[in-house]
């Protein structure tokens, strides 16, 4: 994938209002290149972000590769994995350790 070029004009406004909503629908970039999506090797290359007032900016071009990608992302490998780093964070956060922060 290419690195996201997003649009000026948004595809949908106002998609989340409250301050929480955007912050956790922001860390969607964050989140597939935390689980090792194909394609992104860095937060830039995610085609969607939400802007200060909810509004969704998109880069279509980009959609349907990432659509593709997360589609083939989800086997019952990287599952079982995404388990597993995740049993071991909730030990990491109890034993005061660092979290592992992308799975293998």
């Amino acid at each position: 994938m290419q690195p996201a070029a997003i649009s000026g004009q948004p595809y949908r406004r106002h998609i989340v209002g409250l301050p929480l909503q955007r912050s956790l629908f922001g860390q969607a970039a964050r989140a597939a290149t935390t689980i090792g999506l194909p394609g992104l090797s860095s937060e830039m290359d995610f085609p969607a972000r939400l802007d200060e007032n909810g509004d969704l900016f998109l880069d279509r071009s980009q959609l349907a590769a990432l659509s593709k990608t997360l589609t083939s992302w989800f086997t019952q490998e990287t599952l079982e994995r995404s388990i597993g780093v995740a049993a071991e964070n909730c030990r990491r956060l109890r034993d005061g350790e660092p979290l592992l922060h992308r799975i293998p």
